[in-house]
């Protein structure tokens, strides 16, 4: 399968959505563990993740360009990136 996904795509576009696919689980962990643990773990911690979460965000936009349309309708979802404060 990843073979079939790499066909017709250069070295660098492959590197970019690899590097689109790892932000994007990042975010996905980080917004989990803020929306699932924010009770038990100081605010500090808490206004981290959220940070680090909004920096990922930040780089899969960059990121949006370099690569194939159906890597980037999922990933550039406001509901995803964002925080119910």
């Amino acid at each position: 399968m990843m073979e079939e996904l790499m066909k017709g795509v250069s070295p660098g576009q492959c590197c970019d959505e690899f590097w689109l696919a790892a932000n994007l689980l990042l975010g996905a962990f980080l917004k989990k563990r803020v929306d699932q643990d924010s009770a038990q773990m100081a605010p500090q911690f808490r206004d981290h993740l959220i940070t680090l979460h909004r920096r990922f965000a930040a780089e899969v936009r960059e990121y949006a360009p370099k690569v194939r349309e159906g890597f980037v309708e999922l990933h550039t979802d406001e509901n995803f990136w964002s925080f119910a404060e």
